[in-house]
C-alpha cells in the first residue's frame, strides 16, 4: 500500500503520538509510507527509517496548499490519511478534483475545535468530500450530522506504554506528589488545577505538582505561580521523553481540561495504575466510571477539584483500589488491539 500521512507538525502531541505509531506498523510491511508535515518542526516520536518525511516548505497557506497538491499528485498514493481539524480542512481543499481517497481524523472536540464558529461550518461541509471520518469517541461521532455519521468509524486511542509498565504505578514508592501531562494551553485550564491545588495544600502542606509539557501558557502560568508564592511547590519540567517513568511515584493524576478528544495521557495515567481525577471531558467519560476506576468532576469546578484531591490524599486504600481498576483499561486499548483496528480499517478502505 502506498499511503500518506498529513499532519501540522510530528511535535510532542496526542495526535501525532497516534501517526508514528499507525505509520510504524505499517512501515514493517512492505508498504511505501510518507508523512507530509504543513510546518517544519523537529520530530518527537522516533519514526522508522523507511518513512518518508517531508515538510512543506511555503509560508503562505494559499502556497502551502497548491505546495502539498503538487506533493500528492507526485505521490499519487492509495490513500491519504489527514489530521486535526484545520489540516484536514486545508487537506480537502488541497485535493478537491484529485481521484485520491482521504480520511479525516478528528482529534479534539468537534463541538469547540477548530475555535472559529464559521471554520467550524466549513469543516462540516467540506467533510462530505472525505470518503470517511475517524474520531476517537461515539460523544465526538454524534456531534455531526446524520449524513456525516454515517461516514463516521470510532477508533479508541492507543496506551502508548509498555507492556510491562501496566499497573507499574501501583508497585512504586510514593512521593508527596501529583502529576500532570498537558500541553500548556488554555484548553488544558491548568490555571484551575493549580488554584485547586493552592487550596489542598492546606490540608496536605508536603505535596508539589509536576505539569509536564509545553506551550504558549508556560510564561503566565509560571507568573500566576509566582504571584501565588508556590515556586518550589509547582514545577515545570517540560516535554520528557520518559513521562512515565516520572509519573509513577505521584499518587494522582489530574486532568483539568474544558474539552478534549481522546487525552492520551490519561489512558496512559489509568493504564500505569495511577488514581485519576478527571473533568467531565469527551474522552474522561468514555474511559472512567466515577468513582471506580477515577473520579470525575464537573468542567471549571475548581472547589469540586480541590475537594477530591484532598478526598484522595486522605485515603491511600481508595487510591489503590482506583489504581487497579484503571490499569485494566490496558487490556483493552493495548497499541497491538488499536493498531490493528487502524490497519483492518485502512485497508478495508483502499479496497473499497
Amino acid at each position: 500500500m502506498n499511503i500518506v500521512f498529513t499532519v501540522g507538525t510530528m511535535s510532542a502531541g496526542g495526535a501525532e503520538r497516534v501517526v508514528s505509531s499507525i505509520a510504524n506498523s505499517l512501515a514493517t510491511d512492505n508498504n511505501h509510507i510518507t508523512i507530509v508535515m504543513w510546518f517544519d518542526s523537529p520530530i518527537f516520536y522516533t519514526l522508522n527509517d523507511k518513512i518518508g518525511i517531508i515538510a512543506l516548505e511555503s509560508n503562505s497557506k494559499i502556497g502551502k496548499i497548491r505546495e502539498f497538491r503538487g506533493i500528492i499528485k507526485q505521490i499519487n498514493p492509495d490513500i491519504v490519511l489527514s489530521f486535526l481539524a484545520p489540516i484536514n480542512i486545508a487537506t480537502i481543499i488541497a485535493m478537491i478534483g484529485l481521484k485520491i481517497k482521504l480520511i479525516v481524523s478528528e482529534r479534539n472536540d468537534p463541538r469547540y475545535v477548530p475555535f472559529s464558529p464559521i471554520l467550524r461550518i466549513v469543516r462540516n461541509l467540506l467533510y462530505r468530500f472525505s470518503i470517511a471520518i475517524t474520531t476517537q469517541t461515539d460523544n465526538n461521532k454524534f456531534y455531526f450530522s446524520k449524513q456525516l455519521q454515517s461516514k463516521c468509524t470510532v477508533i479508541f486511542n492507543p496506551v502508548n506504554i509498555k507492556p510491562e509498565m501496566q499497573r507499574i504505578a501501583l508497585e512504586t514508592k510514593k512521593k508527596h506528589k501529583i502529576v500532570t501531562v498537558s500541553r500548556l494551553v488554555r484548553q488544558k485550564n491548568l490555571q484551575m488545577l493549580i488554584n485547586a491545588f493552592e487550596q489542598s495544600l492546606q490540608k496536605y502542606p508536603a505535596y508539589e505538582l509536576y505539569i509536564y509539557g509545553e506551550g504558549d501558557e508556560e510564561n503566565k502560568l509560571k507568573q500566576i505561580v509566582t504571584q501565588k508564592k508556590l515556586n518550589g511547590k509547582v514545577f515545570f519540567p517540560g516535554s520528557v521523553k520518559d513521562v512515565h517513568n516520572k509519573m509513577i511515584d505521584a499518587e494522582i493524576f489530574i486532568l483539568s481540561s474544558n474539552f478534549e478528544g481522546m487525552p492520551n495521557a490519561l489512558l496512559e495515567a489509568m493504564s500505569l495504575g495511577l488514581p485519576c481525577i478527571a473533568t467531565k471531558v469527551s474522552g474522561a467519560v468514555d474511559l472512567i466510571e466515577d468513582g471506580k476506576n477515577g473520579v470525575l468532576i464537573s468542567v471549571g469546578d475548581e472547589q469540586s477539584l480541590a475537594n477530591e484531591i484532598c478526598k484522595l490524599l486522605a485515603d491511600k486504600n481508595r487510591r489503590n483500589i482506583i489504581g487497579k481498576e484503571a490499569s485494566k483499561l490496558f487490556d483493552k486499548l493495548s497499541p497491538n488491539v488499536i493498531i490493528e483496528q487502524w490497519r483492518r480499517y485502512i485497508a478495508d478502505k483502499i479496497q473499497n
